[in-house]
């Protein structure tokens, strides 16, 4: 599943840049209730995130709300040290996830192993609503316009192509910012995109942190909310 790996990028950056000894072999685990809508429905899902700087063999997470039900995570493409587990389609509900404890047991390489617990409250972030996602001829860019949200700490704009890549990825908005102009200019596009008259899936992801914290790796909450745009029309 290819919605949420953002946060694997923004995550393992902040990691690199807050921990001072390569050598370290703890671990930093997060748990986020995404939300997103299902038709006409809002549902809910778990997003899971490890951290390290030495190499991991394998992560589990386990909740205090169930803790004979164990989530193994994976490898995060050829990063040893970065492991996840995204929500897929069928772990979504219209139940909003209960406040938690959450532990990370890890196993490294070496066979050390380590413990660490993130705690997850009830709160959520509802899909943001799009006002404007339309391109504008005259003015030669899109325009991009969603309603605030009343607890969000900060919003990304990515876009995707008919094939579900990637194509467009912005820097982290504050709160303040729900309104986006973007040209073809606009740095954060793909090598050739985008193209006009082709269509493509604009998506707002608006962030909320645990306590305010604004740490890239104590996130609670993300919501996602999804809009077609067709470009140069």
């Amino acid at each position: 599943m290819k919605q949420l790996k953002i946060f694997a990028l923004i995550l393992w950056v902040a990691l690199s840049s807050c921990v001072k000894n390569n050598d370290d072999s703890s671990v930093v685990g997060d748990v986020i209730v995404v939300s997103k809508m299902s038709g006409t429905t809002v549902v809910y899902g778990l997003a899971y995130y490890a951290y390290a700087f030495s190499n991991l063999k394998s992560v589990s997470v386990v909740s205090s709300l169930d803790p004979t039900k164990k989530v193994a995570l994976a490898i995060n493409g050829s990063y040893k040290n970065n492991f996840y587990k995204e929500p897929g389609d069928t772990d979504y509900s219209a139940t909003k996830p209960s406040a938690a404890s959450y532990t990370f047991n890890s196993v490294f390489e070496s066979g050390e192993t380590f413990a660490s617990d993130d705690i997850l409250s009830s709160e959520v972030l509802a899909p943001a609503t799009f006002e404007k996602c339309a391109y504008n001829s005259t003015q030669g860019y899109a325009e991009i316009n969603w309603t605030a949200l009343t607890d969000a700490d900060s919003y990304a704009i990515t876009i995707y192509d008919d094939e579900k890549n990637m194509i467009f990825k912005s820097a982290e908005f504050n709160n303040s910012i729900h309104t986006v102009t973007l040209s073809s200019a606009a740095s954060g596009w793909a090598s050739g995109h985008p193209s006009n008259g082709k269509t493509y899936t604009v998506r707002v992801s608006a962030y909320e942190y645990e306590d305010n914290s604004y740490s890239a790796y104590d996130i609670q909450s993300t919501s996602i909310s999804e809009s077609n745009l067709v470009w140069g029309n």
